[in-house]
């Protein structure tokens, strides 16, 4: 199943060379842990020192939220809904949008 992946851009220069879309293909029985796991290791998301938080949401629906690998420690994913979602159901024929919340504290 493929999945469409969009993120934001962490600075204008990204913005401007940086692919802010990607298509990730997995098999048919991915959970959201696993298309989760895909997106991070893939290093299609990008942080700075100041934009080290993204939560990705389908429409306005919050899925989990992921941390900069290069933020001090290593945090794992934060899910929001349950990791083990079948991701076709969660993400359907839609988009995965990650984007840098303005309200996260911690």
């Amino acid at each position: 199943m493929k999945f469409h992946i969009t993120r934001e851009a962490c600075c204008s220069q990204d913005d401007q060379v940086g692919p802010l879309a990607f298509l990730c293909e997995l098999n048919a029985e991915a959970t959201l842990r696993d298309l989760t796991d895909a997106v991070l290791r893939s290093g299609f998301l990008q942080f700075t020192s100041t934009h080290s938080v993204m939560v990705a949401e389908v429409g306005n629906d919050a899925m989990v939220r992921v941390f900069s690998p290069h933020a001090g420690y290593p945090r794992s994913p934060q899910y929001l809904k349950a990791a083990d979602l079948l991701a076709r159901t969660l993400v359907g024929p839609g988009e995965l949008h990650f984007r840098f919340p303005f309200d996260f504290k911690g």
